[in-house]
């Protein structure tokens, strides 16, 4: 099982770790000064909040090649902060600011995306076109269109206080600690199902691969695996209960062996079926992509 769950903790010692998705080889990579507030991942590094020095950083998969991207505010030193990447732009949200903001993987052009109308923003996730935004105090999901900024509440119903939102190419998952559930729904919020019944207690921040979903729970201080069909939760860390924890995972295999096979569909669409694993098979629909960089 290839790849990485990335854990940054915010308060106490505080750190960001790496475990492998098995739950093995946990390292701690990087030190306990900065109180790391959020992170997440591209398909070739790892960003980081840390806002007791306001600044936000990069580095490699392992740690190494640190770069300062922006020196920006938070409100506090030690809360956990929302973040999402796409090829371009890194987004991060304040939980007591009340704002999402977004600047160039650079760091050029900091812009605030939404200022107002936020009640503790918690979790956020991204795709080709939209942002989604856990606003927890007014339990909802906020859709964000990247081209118009136009904000939608996705029509999710039942939640309390969610907290952690994650997606992939068909499904949206909202944790909702007020329930103890986890939700799924499709990227317009239609068609919900509650997914995972017997969450964790006080589910918050998700990650999803392929294969799995990650639950970070509040009360327990568990990070969880599930199959990405909701079955057979395997509990891959156990950090202190009560602790508040933001996490991001990167499923596809890290090796430069692996075989990729093609399978073209007229629906301008191709598969990627990793190894010849079913379950790592991801479907990229060309119609939805706005930027495909080459390197």
């Amino acid at each position: 099982m290839d790849g990485f769950v990335y854990i940054a903790i915010p308060t106490g010692v505080s750190t960001i770790d790496r475990i492998d998705l098995d739950g093995n080889n946990l390292l701690e990579l990087l030190h306990p000064i900065r109180k790391y507030g959020g992170v997440a991942l591209d398909f070739k590094k790892v960003y980081y909040t840390a806002p007791a020095i306001s600044k936000i950083f990069s580095s490699n998969y392992d740690g190494s090649n640190e770069v300062e991207i922006l020196t920006t505010t938070f409100s506090v030193n030690d809360i956990t902060t929302g973040m999402a990447v796409d090829s371009t732009t890194i987004y991060f949200a304040d939980e007591l600011l009340n704002t999402v903001r977004k600047v160039d993987l650079n760091g050029d052009n900091e812009t605030t995306l939404i200022s107002s109308g936020l009640d503790l923003p918690f979790q956020i996730a991204v795709n080709s076109t939209h942002l989604f935004i856990v606003d927890a105090n007014n339990a909802r999901i906020v859709k964000l269109d990247l081209i118009t900024n136009v904000q939608t509440t996705l029509p999710i119903t039942g939640i309390t206080f969610p907290v952690g939102v994650a997606l992939d190419l068909n499904f949206l998952y909202v944790s909702d600690a007020g329930s103890d559930k986890i939700i799924r729904t499709d990227l317009n919020g239609d068609n919900q199902t509650d997914f995972i019944n017997t969450s964790p207690r006080s589910p918050g921040f998700l990650a999803v691969t392929p294969t799995s979903l990650f639950v970070a729970a509040f009360s327990d201080g568990d990070i969880v695996r599930y199959d990405i069909d909701g079955q057979n939760p395997v509990t891959i860390e156990d950090f202190l209960p009560l602790s508040d924890f933001a996490i991001a995972a990167i499923g596809l295999p890290l090796s430069l062996d692996t075989r990729f096979d093609f399978d073209f569909n007229p629906k301008s669409e191709i598969r990627f079926d990793f190894d010849n694993n079913p379950k790592s098979e991801i479907a990229v629909d060309f119609t939805d992509i706005r930027t495909v960089g080459v390197t």
